[in-house]
This record gives structure tokens, C-alpha cells and sequence, in this order.
């Protein structure tokens, strides 16, 4: 999965026929992507608010449901102090409490190696119905993957740790693990899904 970024915040994205909720650059979430969001999670940590999702994985070949959000939401020090972290989903009308206990969950994050991410276990006990995880949609080895650049991304997040919403802009740069885009976000907004334009596609993680 990649990491994106928003471009040079002093750039103003591009407006759309869409209405913009006012004083910011987002806007109400698309119905082309309506269908995903209850797969979209707010997260409150001890010390922020953020965003992710669920997903589903593989691991040595086995399903690996889990909860996906950027490394500087969910943190190393976090997982090592085995922190508790709510997560609501299902338009944040279902909420699971999560224990970051590597004993006794899978928890990986990729700091290490310069991805911001961190994933999260989902355990049967959660009781998250299978359903409700994504899957991805990106292979690097993939020779259409570069090709990506200029395409639009929706970005669906819970910014300022406020009410669900989207930003839409094009991608303007492909670097290996790593694009960067148009599309505003805020503080909250990290660790949200990146879709392709007009699809349910998730490729990656802002």
C-alpha cells in the first residue's frame, strides 16, 4: 500500500461543481464511494484523533483482517506501552476498543522502513462482520502503476476528528512507496483511504 501526501499546502486545489463545506477545501462524501465508508474508521488514541480503515490482507497466505492507518497515528511507542485505542466504524455507529498487544495480536508497523503506516490486527472477538474490509488494489510490480500519476484520488476522512467527508485532487508525483497530490487534508485526516477516481479502489493510505 502506498502513502500519500498532500502537495505544498500554500497550492489551492481545484474546485468542483460539488458544495464545499465551508472554510475548507472538503466536501460531502461522494456517492460514487458511499458503499465503503462504513469500512472507514475513526481512531482516538490517548493523544490524537485519526483516521483509517478496515482491510483485508494476506499474510504467509492466510486472510489477515485488519485495521490500517499511517504510523503517526497508531505509534511504535504506543504499541510498546500497549496503549488502548477505540475505533468506530460503520458511519461511526459501531465502536470495538483495541488493547495494542502484540501477545496477543498481529501489529506491524513500518516506520522502520520509511512507510508511514502501521496495521492492526482485527480479531475474531472484535466481531467485525467480514464485510466491512476492503481490499486493496496496487501491485508495484505492475507496469501501469506510474502510469497512475495525473489520475484523480478521492481522499474519504475524518478531519479535525469532525464529521465524514472527501477531497478530491490529482496525483502529481509517483515515488516508489510514496505520491504525492492535490487533495486537502487536515489534522484527523491521517491514515484515511485514497480511492481512485470515480471507483472503490483503495491505493493506499494519506
Amino acid at each position: 500500500m502506498d502513502s500519500g501526501r498532500n502537495e505544498n499546502e500554500n497550492k489551492e486545489d481545484e474546485r468542483t461543481n460539488e458544495e464545499l463545506i465551508p472554510g475548507s477545501e472538503m466536501h460531502t462524501v461522494n456517492s460514487c464511494i458511499y458503499e465503503v465508508c462504513r469500512s472507514i474508521c475513526k481512531i482516538i488514541t490517548p493523544k490524537k484523533v485519526g483516521t483509517g480503515f478496515l482491510i483485508k490482507l494476506y499474510k504467509n497466505d492466510e486472510p489477515l483482517f485488519s485495521l490500517m492507518t499511517n504510523e503517526h497515528v497508531v505509534e511504535k511507542d504506543m504499541i510498546e506501552e500497549k496503549e488502548t485505542i477505540e475505533v468506530y466504524y460503520d458511519n461511526q455507529k459501531k465502536r470495538i476498543k483495541i488493547t495494542l498487544n502484540e501477545d496477543e495480536r498481529f501489529i506491524k508497523s513500518f516506520k522502520d522502513i520509511d512507510i508511514d503506516c502501521t496495521i492492526v490486527e482485527i480479531m475474531k472477538e472484535d466481531n467485525i462482520n467480514e464485510d466491512y474490509f476492503l481490499l486493496p488494489n496496487i501491485d508495484y510490480k505492475d507496469v501501469n502503476y506510474n502510469e497512475l500519476k495525473n489520475n484523480k484520488v478521492y481522499i474519504v476522512q475524518f478531519p479535525l476528528g469532525k464529521d465524514m467527508c472527501h477531497s478530491e485532487g490529482e496525483i502529481i508525483n509517483i515515488d516508489k512507496y510514496e505520491f504525492t497530490h492535490k487533495a486537502s487534508t487536515e489534522p484527523g485526516s491521517s491514515g484515511s483511504p485514497i480511492f481512485l477516481d470515480k471507483t472503490t479502489k483503495v491505493k493506499g493510505n494519506s
